[in-house]
């Protein structure tokens, strides 16, 4: 039985997947890893490349101190050559990373990128199509076992979604560049509530800045 998302679960051969369940989740991607390389990354792939560009625009701007709206980064300035000596710098951490397409994504166009994962199934398939700027490692993004300041860019591509969201971000914020690192998402069930939080004002600082 080919799972269904619906919501913040999933429905699996009669069983029920809550998003926050690790285990659960860690069976389910066990399963239907290979599948999702072949079958879900092609449909994927252009998004990804998308998201890709979008976040490496803003984490350069962010760096030479000229974003001030996200949504208005200037598409004509890819290839411009200080942007790219800035992002050839750049350590960036790919959350939920799963068989790496945004990771690999990232790789072409900065110094290393390190794809997290819960799941030792979606890591060996990532592993296989890996440039070898890219590193793997099984974690929980709640706990990063990373350095403070580690990344100059976090990106999570519809990874949050097992994620409780406050001590994720925390956890997010603790592994950015203080100062210089930001963190871009995209999201279906938690944007709203990290944003929200964001907003609030007392994460925004540290998980931007």
């Amino acid at each position: 039985m080919d799972p269904v998302i619906r919501g913040s679960c999933i429905y699996c051969s009669e069983t029920l997947f809550l998003m926050s369940d690790l285990n659960g989740l860690r069976h389910l991607y066990a399963q239907t890893a290979s599948f999702y390389e072949s079958q879900v990354i092609p449909a994927f792939a252009p998004l990804a490349k998308d998201f890709a560009a979008w976040a490496l625009r803003c984490a350069a701007d962010h760096l030479q101190y000229e974003l001030f709206d996200p949504f208005d980064s200037d598409n004509q300035n890819d290839s411009a050559s200080s942007e790219s000596d800035l992002l050839k710098k750049l350590n960036v951490i790919d959350l939920g990373t799963g068989t790496g397409i945004m990771a690999r994504t990232l790789a072409a166009r900065v110094h290393s990128v390190l794809g997290v994962d819960v799941s030792p199934a979606m890591l060996n398939v990532a592993q296989r199509f890996a440039p070898p700027n890219v590193a793997l490692i099984q974690a929980d993004l709640h706990t990063l076992p990373l350095q403070h300041s580690f990344a100059g860019l976090i990106v999570s591509s519809f990874g949050l979604n097992a994620s409780t969201p406050k001590p994720a971000l925390r956890s997010i914020a603790n592994t950015l560049r203080k100062g210089k690192g930001m963190f871009a998402f995209q999201e279906w069930s938690v944007e709203d509530e990290c944003s929200q939080i964001l907003e609030d004002g007392g994460h925004a600082k540290s998980t931007y800045s």
